[in-house]
């Protein structure tokens, strides 16, 4: 359903304003990160012949983007997690760490710490991946004190999977710090008031607290 939004904002946006221009490379941007997303098992397949092509789509939108926004607008640092994110699907880490990095200065200049902790997110998710656990922990505690600096509403969004800072801990066998994470998440949210996300940061935060200290491995089943 959200690819099929974003190829009619797509649609909309050519219409009025033709190709060369940022709302336009803004529509196509989220037609690639629908892409990005709804393709991820495709993309990790190295003889996917579409991923040349997609990488090479993005960096026209990016070069677009700044021809006419400058280097460090925040629609240029979108564009940019959603390349990360496409080279961490097809497992060009490397190259997803430098998008994110990139991504991450700009929100940081710009001072929108809401998508600056999400940046730290994806920057701590592909360390994990990439075998940097000091580096994915690192991420993960940065972006947890923006998320806490930022007002209830923001935070509740933010922590709609509260999981995934316990889940970086958790993988490093520190249980006890895994839980610290969940019950902070549940109180980020319960300050939302949102009932869908407090109940589910309940539930998370009780089967941590069920989990015996030597089980290091996560149940497909726990989130």
């Amino acid at each position: 359903e959200a690819e099929e939004y974003c190829l009619k904002f797509q649609e909309v946006a050519m219409k009025i304003f033709g190709k060369e221009h940022p709302l336009t490379a803004l529509a196509d941007v989220n037609v690639k990160a629908a892409y990005v997303y709804l393709n991820r098992q495709e993309l990790e397949d190295e003889s996917n012949e579409r991923t040349p092509k997609l990488f090479e789509e993005l960096d026209q939108i990016i070069n677009t983007q700044r021809d006419f926004l400058g280097e460090d607008h925040i629609d240029v640092c979108l564009s940019l997690v959603i390349t990360g994110n496409a080279y961490r699907y097809t497992k060009k880490y490397i190259e997803g760490i430098k998008c994110y990095q990139r991504a991450l200065d700009i929100a940081y200049n710009k001072q929108d710490f809401y998508v600056a902790a999400y940046v730290h997110r994806y920057l701590a998710f592909i360390f994990k991946m990439h075998g940097g656990p000091k580096e994915s922990l690192n991420h993960s505690n940065k972006g947890l004190r923006l998320w806490s600096k930022l007002p209830s509403s923001s935070r509740a969004q933010a922590f709609a999977d509260p999981d995934f800072f316990a889940h970086t801990v958790f993988n490093l066998n520190d249980i006890k710090s895994a839980e610290k994470y969940m019950k902070k998440a549940q109180q980020l949210v319960v300050a939302s008031k949102n009932e869908e996300w407090m109940n589910l940061a309940k539930g998370a935060v009780k089967t941590f607290e069920k989990r015996e200290a030597k089980n290091c491995l996560l149940n497909t089943n726990l989130f």
